[in-house]
């Protein structure tokens, strides 16, 4: 799926935009947290002709596959600073 980077304002947006097989529009906002970097992301789904009809589906499937995504997302960068702090630790002994 061809995409393009319509806007980057590090560290707190960034918005990617998909043409095919419809125009999507997905904004990713960051913001700190006690407990880290709180992650959002809002999509304007646009679908055309006969995607319309599946529109709502899209949605529902969407945002199931986002949550599982995210979740491993979140799983791999802790391990990568979890196991980076236990490197720095042996490394200072």
């Amino acid at each position: 799926m061809p995409w393009r980077i319509t806007s980057f304002d590090p560290p707190n947006r960034l918005v990617v935009e998909y043409e095919r097989p419809f125009p999507i529009t997905a904004e990713f906002s960051f913001r700190a947290s006690e407990s880290g970097t709180r992650v959002t992301c809002a999509m304007d789904l646009r679908p055309r002709g006969f995607w319309r009809l599946l529109g709502p589906v899209m949605a529902w499937e969407g945002k199931k596959t986002d949550k599982i995504q995210f979740n491993k997302v979140k799983e791999i960068l802790e391990s990568r600073s979890s196991d980076s702090i236990a490197n720095e630790e042996r490394s200072q002994a």
